[in-house]
């Protein structure tokens, strides 16, 4: 909002110099509308990236982590672009003591417990992880070798906003 003095300026420019008032209107709606863009989101890159698998997951290689969570899925990202991340859905299969999702630097624990006796699912929503194309997407699991469906989904959406530049 203009202060006083700025519309006792305008009003002296617009009674002086019409012209550069209206340079300087334009510019300042210019700037309004400029910011009010960055605001908004690029709904035309999706993310859904997902990964099923109906029998046991892969045994992970996994460095020093693969002691404590032999089994995993590990997601590839759809875009070269950053993504936010807004949902997370999960199945883990029966005999799994421990799941976690590794999501670059962050760990969000999906199950702790005794051995799954049945498939257990999940989901986390209204998330907000932005997540570049060489970051973590894993599944990571314990437990006796896991037996039956596994499943693995990151959902939200990507564009050049959510990077850090």
């Amino acid at each position: 909002m203009p202060s006083a003095f700025e519309n006792q300026d305008a009003q002296a420019t617009a009674a002086t110099n019409p012209g550069q008032y209206m340079r300087e209107q334009f510019a300042r709606q210019t700037l309004a509308m400029e910011r009010m863009a960055r605001r908004l989101f690029d709904l035309s890159h999706p993310v859904d990236e997902y990964q099923s698998t109906p029998g046991i997951p892969q045994q992970w290689p996994g460095g020093n982590l693969a002691g404590q969570f032999p089994y995993a899925v590990q997601l590839t990202p759809s875009w070269e672009l950053p993504e936010k991340i807004e949902s997370i859905l999960w199945t883990i299969p029966v005999g799994i003591t421990a799941a976690w999702a590794k999501l670059s630097d962050r760990w969000i624990s999906l199950y702790g417990g005794a051995a799954t006796t049945e498939p257990v699912s999940g989901q986390l929503i209204n998330l907000t992880i932005i997540l570049n194309r060489d970051d973590d997407r894993l599944l990571l699991m314990a437990g006796t070798p896991p037996a039956g469906p596994c499943h693995f989904e990151l959902m939200g959406m990507a564009d050049e906003i959510y990077g850090n530049a």
